[in-house]
């Protein structure tokens, strides 16, 4: 069911998408990106119902003209819903530094996929805060996980917001090295690691649009968000950000 829309230079659609039925027909209410020169893109399919919850996929309305230095603005998109169900190529945990798993969405991507992804997590030696790295996905519906270990909040003096730009670099960097053209994120650090939402979303969103523009081969960076707050966050974030503030 498609839900009521407002369409304006930074507006959002909200859009409750339906998966492909058998042989790749699309049901009622399955809706298509628009790309920044307006043709018809991939399908976009909303996560399963799941362990994180709904399928409310939120599409940036294309803006009359690119903001400066945000070129990849055109190709994010938000949802809210069970990561782990959720159809990329890549998936980015959001992990910590032994990579060996956690609570979270980190725990749910490791039980989701099975104990494939520890076993080759176990052979990367940790990860620095900051930074990312890449094992396959095991029974997950994606090609890799790429774990990327954002900073834990304490109050914004140490370096939390340049780490937590970092492992969004580093996300896009390997997701690019692995030819992959689609790429979930979480909302990383913003569960135990407590920082703030409001101030998260607009640094995953800027540097996010700001290396896609280093990346073309990257087709869609969906963000798949646990909470009816995160998904407000980042929707403001992006409207935000859109409209050049």
């Amino acid at each position: 069911m498609i839900t009521p829309t407002t369409r304006s230079r930074s507006s959002l659609e909200l859009v409750r998408s339906e998966p492909l039925e058998a042989g790749g027909r699309v049901r009622p209410g399955e809706a298509r990106a628009r790309g920044r020169s307006g043709a018809r893109g991939p399908l976009v399919r909303a996560g399963k119902p799941g362990l994180l919850g709904g399928g409310t996929v939120v599409r940036p309305v294309a803006p009359a003209a690119t903001v400066a230095g945000m070129d990849g603005l055109g190709r994010i998109e938000l949802a809210q819903g069970d990561i782990t169900a959720h159809a990329a190529d890549a998936i980015v945990n959001a992990g910590n530094s032994s990579l060996l798993g956690g609570g979270g969405v980190d725990g749910a991507i490791h039980r989701a996929g099975g104990p494939s992804i520890l076993e080759e997590c176990r052979l990367l030696g940790g990860c620095a805060t900051g930074d990312a790295k890449a094992t396959g996905a095991g029974r997950l519906p994606a090609s890799h996980v790429i774990h990327a270990v954002g900073p834990v909040w304490n109050g914004g003096g140490h370096g939390e917001d340049e780490l937590l730009a970092s492992c969004h670099r580093r996300s896009l960097e390997l997701a690019a090295g692995l030819e992959c053209r689609t790429v979930a994120f979480p909302a990383i650090s913003t569960g135990v690691y407590r920082f703030p939402v409001e101030r998260a979303a607009g640094i995953a969103l800027r540097t996010t649009a700001e290396e896609l523009g280093r990346h073309e081969a990257i087709e869609r960076v969906t963000f798949v968000l646990f909470s009816d707050g995160h998904r407000l966050a980042f929707g403001q974030a992006l409207t935000a950000l859109r409209a050049g503030e």
